[in-house]
């Protein structure tokens, strides 16, 4: 069987299970790093389906600045569904390494 989550999402994934809870700006960033640019609503939406996949959890954080609430940004963090999910990937090209390392001899 395939993994079913997307280079993007194996990612996200792997940030999140390796540091808990990051900002959609720093994982923006992290994708960017990896040459994966999109606009802030395509973002959005792929965040949006990790969610809806149940993959990751949102929390929605307050900024005060000043004494004032002036915005919010949101925050996410891995679920266990995701955690399965990012291991199967990881063991299924794992597997796949070993598989080519045998045939090759």
């Amino acid at each position: 069987m395939l993994p079913k989550i997307t280079h993007q999402q194996f990612i996200v994934l792997r940030l999140l299970y390796r540091g808990g809870e990051f900002s959609s700006i720093a994982i923006k960033s992290l994708l960017e790093h990896y040459g994966i640019t999109q606009s802030m609503p395509s973002f959005y939406q792929f965040m949006a389906r990790m969610i809806k996949s149940k993959f990751v959890h949102e929390r929605k954080e307050t900024i005060i600045e000043d004494g004032k609430h002036t915005g919010r940004k949101n925050m996410y963090c891995i679920s266990a569904i995701g955690r399965t999910q990012l291991d199967f990937a990881r063991y299924f090209y794992q597997q796949e390494q070993w598989i080519k390392g045998t045939n090759e001899s």
